[in-house]
């Protein structure tokens, strides 16, 4: 017998052709002509070293071999049929699915509370787990060890190999403690350069946006402490004299929650657009389609407020 020459196509044809009995019924069954359907009973033949099918005085019938073989072949083709079915009907409401996703922690201050509430109600046996972004977070999706990535700037998610869809643009905010001294009813450039600063920065670096707006126009500030977290900021900014200049879907909920005073950036800073980025090779899963339809559904109810 010779497996390598056996492929699903011949596996259902055996099943058809020890069904039907005949050549030319089995061909039209499966849409072949009877010539071309002979060539599949020969391919079948040599790949199975055995006759399948033997004329008699009443007709074909199948060999014994081929009667051995038509049902473990049968369950298998129906096996294969569920898994593709499942595949292809992906039921948010009755599955039980980990989906994995990485994300500056911006993103889920902003659309994780709007997410779970969603999948609360449609998908109540999903569950996400969340990572935070990282140095590997590209590697992480080529490699599947997280289905999808929410990240900012446009130059994420445009690498050989990548998708992405944009969620929302988010613009900045600047927040002090609400008894600051020497902030009263506005934030002027030089007074935003006389104070310290807290930055936030996911790889715990110098130089973001706000240094390299400053830096066009031969400034630099002042930073005192470097969190790697925008939610860290404002626990900062709420016991301290320190300035934190962070994305306004992270600024106002933080302000309100911790009694902080929100003041408009004294220089032009230009909100980076927030990307979702997934692998190629998940593009036409229907379990990760539904999952991004959702963060893209979300995503909507976010646009005009950040």
């Amino acid at each position: 017998m010779n497996v390598a020459a056996l492929d699903l196509n011949l596996l259902a044809a055996l099943d058809v052709l020890v069904a039907e009995r005949s050549v030319t019924r089995a061909g039209r069954r499966v849409g072949l002509s009877q010539p071309a359907m002979s060539n599949v009973l020969r391919r079948l033949r040599d790949a199975l070293d055995d006759p399948i099918l033997v004329r008699t005085p009443h007709g074909m019938v199948p060999t014994a071999r081929a009667l051995e073989l038509v049902g473990p072949v049968r369950r298998a083709l129906a096996e294969i049929e569920e898994v593709v079915s499942v595949r292809r009907r992906f039921e948010p409401s009755t599955a039980a699915h980990v989906f994995r996703v990485t994300a500056m922690d911006h993103a889920w201050v902003v659309l994780l509370p709007r997410l779970v509430k969603r999948l609360a109600a449609g998908a109540p046996r999903i569950r996400l787990d969340l990572s935070p972004y990282g140095e590997t977070t590209s590697e992480d999706l080529a490699s599947g060890a997280v289905d999808a990535a929410i990240v900012v700037g446009p130059a994420q998610g445009r690498a050989p190999g990548f998708q992405r869809a944009e969620l929302y643009d988010d613009h900045f905010e600047c927040l002090v403690r609400r008894d600051h001294p020497r902030v009263r009813r506005r934030l002027t450039l030089e007074r935003y350069l006389e104070l310290g600063h807290v930055l936030a920065s996911p790889r715990s670096r110098r130089g973001g946006l706000v240094d390299r707006a400053l830096q066009r126009r031969g400034l630099s500030r002042r930073v005192h402490v470097i969190v790697p977290h925008f939610s860290a900021a404002p626990f900062v900014v709420a016991e301290t004299d320190l300035v934190a200049t962070l994305p306004r879907g992270v600024a106002l909920p933080f302000a309100r929650m911790l009694d902080l005073r929100v003041f408009p950036p004294p220089l032009e800073l230009e909100g980076g657009p927030w990307y979702l980025v997934w692998h190629a090779r998940t593009a036409s899963d229907p379990a990760q389609a539904w999952l991004r339809r959702q963060i893209l559904e979300v995503s909507e109810g976010v646009r005009g407020t950040t």
